[in-house]
């Protein structure tokens, strides 16, 4: 092999092997990233990681102080959330109890569609893929 055709054939197996370094290496932040937004909406972790990783407080006794304070908002935060999410689940199952008459079966399939796909997409780990009934419910009429 000509010196050139080994130079090119290097310089594209390093960019290559860059490239996928780089993908691996941005996957991963990305899901360390999401994995710690998650953990912190956990109940009971919501405080400490307020007050260690964001606030930092100045001793033990402000730690305290603020431990009290985020975790007992966290609670009811937290609460809220979850409430909030099964009002609407419930607004949803309504929404596709009262389309699916009006729709056609195309309509119907492309409305889930685009459903499942953006749960894919997008949000947080735990919500993606919710309402895959309605999935299950067309496979069943069909």
């Amino acid at each position: 092999m000509k010196t050139k055709t080994k130079s090119t054939l290097i310089i594209i197996a390093t960019l290559l092997l860059g490239m996928v370094l780089g993908a691996i290496t941005a996957t991963t932040y990305t899901y360390q990233r999401v994995e710690r937004l998650h953990t912190m909406m956990e109940p009971g972790r919501f405080g400490p990681f307020v007050v260690d990783h964001i606030i930092q407080p100045v001793d033990e006794q402000q730690r305290d102080q603020l431990l009290m304070i985020v975790r007992t908002h966290g609670q009811e935060m937290h609460s809220s959330l979850i409430t909030f999410r099964s009002e609407m689940d419930i607004r949803m199952d309504s929404l596709m109890a009262e389309l699916k008459p009006v729709l056609t079966d195309d309509q119907y399939k492309r409305f889930i569609d685009h459903l499942e796909t953006g749960k894919r997409r997008g949000g947080p780990p735990h919500m993606r893929g919710k309402h895959q009934h309605w999935k299950q419910d067309q496979a069943v009429e069909q």
